[in-house]
């Protein structure tokens, strides 16, 4: 059975998406970082009531992206000037094509040069770069918050 999404609209966030944004956030961070940070650093750094959120929506140029589908908003995606610096996808939409289709829009949008940083031991994130054809750079050391952990340098040659 094809799962693959259809009807998928790459748009900008507005502050009404920031509950469900920061919903989807959430729910993709505690399932990609659990190995990494606790939950309790996951919960506070995902708040739908943070400054960052509104802060990203208003934005010049634009740097908070949604994927909405038919069944409402599916995945999100941070842009931090020439850095890819968060994709999520709603953990119950994986494997139908959203992560790709964000990735390929920031792809587009930043063009060569573009980089991300994946976290050591985000290992389905690192595999979907390298499919994705993204160069592996090396490690770094990348923070968050005022925790830091190593992370894969990926670059995008275009």
């Amino acid at each position: 059975m094809d799962r693959r999404v259809s009807g998928l609209t790459i748009r900008q966030a507005t502050l009404a998406d920031i509950p469900r944004a920061a919903e989807i956030f959430l729910d993709a961070r505690l399932l990609a970082y659990s190995p990494i940070f606790s939950e309790t650093i996951i919960r506070e750094t995902s708040a739908p009531d943070l400054p960052k959120w509104p802060a990203l929506v208003e934005r010049n140029p634009p740097a908070f992206f949604l994927a909405e589908t038919e069944a409402g908003v599916q995945g999100l995606l941070l842009i931090e000037e020439r850095r890819l610096d968060s994709l999520h996808v709603d953990p119950a939409s994986h494997g139908l094509g959203i992560g790709r289709a964000l990735f390929e829009f920031a792809r587009d949008l930043i063009g060569p040069g573009m980089d991300l940083v994946c976290l050591v031991g985000n290992d389905r994130a690192k595999r979907f770069y390298e499919k994705a054809g993204l160069r592996n750079a090396g490690i770094i050391d990348q923070a968050t918050g005022s925790v830091v952990n190593k992370g894969y340098r990926f670059v995008y040659d275009g």
